[in-house]
């Protein structure tokens, strides 16, 4: 059976972001921009909106750990990989997409950033070489079951797989895989604030 747990990380990723504000904003700044031209997130989403799914993306971060390298599975326009990536500057990352527009983006952000620990690989995450010193990351880009597929032929297994989703899909996920015992979900729902109403981190680990 997989496990439940609430996680009230919300103070701590809010403290997280305003100590990296300056650098955030800008990473904003250039998602915006290069939204007008390049459909990376939706064309209609305002910079606050933007600001959010950033700070949505820290609440991965107390989850990094003991991994050095992370790769964003269908990242889009770098989230969540920039802004981990931002106040994780020891930390390597891989952003991963199958769509060769947004990767060409994405290598000008990350110039423009001055990210030397980020790195943009164009292709299916089937091709990214994986180790259980690697972890893969995700934000709504795949269903739980259909990223387990993709990477099931590597002669490795990642370190860990964390997902950003909602609760309720996740639950029904996982109740869809035969090996549940592998994975937690880590509730993002305390109530202090309504963006993360039915939010939820999942976490797998290979089995020892």
């Amino acid at each position: 059976m997989f496990h439940v747990k609430q996680l009230d990380t919300l103070r701590a990723c809010k403290q997280l972001a305003a100590e990296h504000s300056t650098a955030l904003n800008h990473y904003a700044d250039r998602l915006l921009w290069w939204n007008d031209k390049v459909n990376l997130v939706s064309r209609d989403v305002s910079r606050e909106t933007i600001m959010s799914h950033i700070e949505h993306s820290l609440t991965l971060n107390t989850w990094l750990s003991p991994i050095s390298h992370w790769v964003d599975a269908g990242t889009g326009g770098g989230l969540p990989g920039i802004p981990l990536a931002i106040v994780n500057p020891g930390l390597s990352f891989t952003l991963n997409d199958i769509v060769q527009k947004k990767c060409t983006v994405l290598k000008s952000i990350v110039r423009e950033l001055d990210l030397p620990n980020v790195i943009v690989q164009e292709g299916s995450i089937e091709d990214v070489q994986l180790d259980h010193k690697t972890g893969i990351c995700t934000k709504h880009a795949f269903k739980i079951p259909q990223l387990l597929d993709l990477i099931d032929g590597q002669s490795s297994q990642p370190g860990a797989i964390l997902w950003l989703k909602g609760f309720e899909e996740a639950i029904q996920d996982i109740e869809s895989q035969s090996d549940q015992a592998s994975f937690e979900i880590l509730s993002l729902d305390s109530g202090e604030d309504p963006f993360y109403q039915g939010k939820a981190i999942v976490r797998w680990t290979p089995r020892k």
